[in-house]
């Protein structure tokens, strides 16, 4: 257990995925301008931050982009609780001259002079989501897993922090560099950072064969700073929502009714 004393004018530490890192920001400055109370953030791959905080770093609250690393978290009593607060989705990108469009995304996918940008399954949950999507190809068309396998390319591990979008920026450099030529990402990634960007980026949803649902979780951490609580409980108000929204998330709210209204 830390003992060590907590002020109310001590910041909140925040460690959160590196595609939150527009929308924490503002969540982070609203809740700071209403409240006085300041919110010091990092960003960086989920799973590289989970293990941070198993290895001793103090932190008050862990936003994923998984659901995964958060109950890892609950489970060994290192948070104390766990909620989902938003959703996402995959698209694919990709420049011009690959002739990316909905109607050939598998073909494109699967052509073997095309590399695909990935980052690491594990450290990071993009790379899981990316994973499920190829097992889901591999059961539409057999055999694709090993064609996706031997094209791909991980991206290395941008540094943890809080000045620079390094993911969305690697990626930039390697597209326009010509080193990969696809990359799957977050929905809100492609349309919020990578195309203002790369405006002539073509950008393509994953289909709902190979979709697959993203799911970001919160956890606040055993010993958090007395103030935590309501900052997690803004995110999930609908003024929190309403921002998430705004950054191209899809709020639980939401969620919650589509999910709903699906169901027979």
């Amino acid at each position: 257990m830390d003992t060590r004393k907590r002020s109310r004018n001590d910041p909140i530490v925040v460690y959160a995925a590196g595609s939150l890192r527009d929308a924490m920001g503002d969540l982070a400055w609203t809740f700071a301008s209403a409240t006085d109370t300041l919110v010091r953030t990092a960003y960086g791959f989920s799973g590289v931050l989970r293990a941070r905080i198993e290895a001793g770093e103090k932190v008050d609250l862990f936003a994923s982009a998984d659901q995964g690393h958060p109950a890892r978290l609950l489970a060994q009593g290192l948070a104390t609780g766990v909620a989902t607060f938003a959703r996402n989705a995959l698209s694919l990108v990709a420049l011009p001259r690959v002739g990316l469009t909905a109607a050939n995304l598998l073909d494109r996918l699967l052509d073997r002079d095309l590399v695909i940008g990935v980052f690491p399954p594990v450290d990071d949950p993009l790379g899981d989501y990316t994973r499920a999507a190829f097992l889901r190809a591999e059961s539409l068309c057999p055999g694709s897993l090993r064609v996706l396998d031997e094209k791909t390319r991980i991206i290395d591990r941008p540094p943890v922090g809080g000045s620079t979008s390094a993911g969305s920026a690697v990626v930039e450099s390697l597209l326009e560099r010509g080193e990969i030529d696809l990359h799957i990402c977050y929905r809100s990634t492609a349309h919020k950072r990578l195309l203002p960007a790369l405006p002539e980026l073509v950008v393509v949803d994953l289909p709902p064969g190979l979709q697959v649902r993203v799911h970001y979780a919160l956890a606040l951490m055993r010993d958090a700073h007395d103030t935590t609580g309501a900052f997690s409980d803004f995110i999930l108000s609908s003024e929190g929502q309403s921002r998430l929204a705004r950054h191209g998330f899809v709020p639980v709210l939401r969620a919650m009714r589509e999910t709903a209204s699906a169901s027979p």
